[in-house]
């Protein structure tokens, strides 16, 4: 994945997904506990985790479509954008990151 670097983070969909995740306590706390249970599990793994909280949050924000958040799940879309290209590696350290702390 090419760097094109935004506000520090590999892209700008990549700063978006984890800016929303970190803005909202119960995604945060979802995010964190994931992290913390792959960790338990599988060892500190970035790709894994980052890839379980990219694809989790995908689905969240998908489920929000069908529900009363549906402006709140447009507004995330439409902040980042293509969800592939956000890069789950990066996540994951972030998280990792968090839970270490």
């Amino acid at each position: 994945m090419e760097h094109e670097d935004y506000n520090g983070w590999r892209n700008r969909e990549t700063w978006a997904c984890a800016l929303h995740i970190n803005n909202d306590e119960s995604l945060q706390e979802w995010a964190l506990q994931l992290t913390r249970e792959l960790v338990d599990s599988h060892g500190p793994t970035a790709p894994l985790i980052g890839e379980r909280i990219v694809n989790g949050f995908e689905e969240i924000i998908g489920e929000m479509l069908s529900e009363e958040m549906f402006e709140f799940a447009i507004m995330v879309m439409s902040d980042v954008g293509s969800f592939w290209r956000i890069d789950p590696i990066e996540v994951g350290e972030s998280f990792l990151e968090a839970v270490a702390e």
